[in-house]
């Protein structure tokens, strides 16, 4: 094989690899969902909920995501993903929330399961029905 077709043959290889990785990275997003604003609540339908059991809301006027977690069949719970320690964004792992600054790490509950992180995660009220869950964002 000469050196030319070498080159190719690798330069095809390895925009494959990048493909796949982006394609699989792609099924790894996290499960941002819809919700609509009523007054200071935002609600979002039960339906939306993926198998893990939860959703991450985007609220431009909070200043990370929201994780809206089903904790039990019928009991659901929100917590703003900023970490208590410093303010980084937590991010979902499993059954846990985890840090990626400093490695604190918070139950599902928004409980500190180990520091640095000095607090619990801010947690909002919620309330359902059989639709739908609404977190009351005015009362924070």
């Amino acid at each position: 094989m000469e050196r030319k077709d070498f080159l190719k043959r690798c330069a095809a290889l390895t925009a494959g690899v990048a493909c796949l990785d982006l394609a699989m990275a792609g099924c790894a997003t996290l499960p941002y969902a819809r919700y609509t604003l009523d007054g200071a609540d935002a609600v979002v339908a039960k339906a939306d909920f993926t198998e893990s059991g939860f959703v991450l809301l985007h609220v431009p006027s909070l200043p990370a995501p929201l994780y809206v977690a089903r904790v039990a069949p019928d009991r659901y719970t929100a917590l703003l993903l900023r970490c208590s320690h410093r303010g980084c964004t937590v991010r979902p792992a499993g059954e846990i929330l985890e840090c990626p600054c400093h490695g604190s790490r918070y139950s599902r509950h928004g409980d500190v399961l180990r520091g640095p992180a000095p607090h619990s995660l801010h947690q909002y009220p919620v309330t359902t029905n059989t639709e739908y869950v609404r977190i009351a964002l005015s009362l924070s």
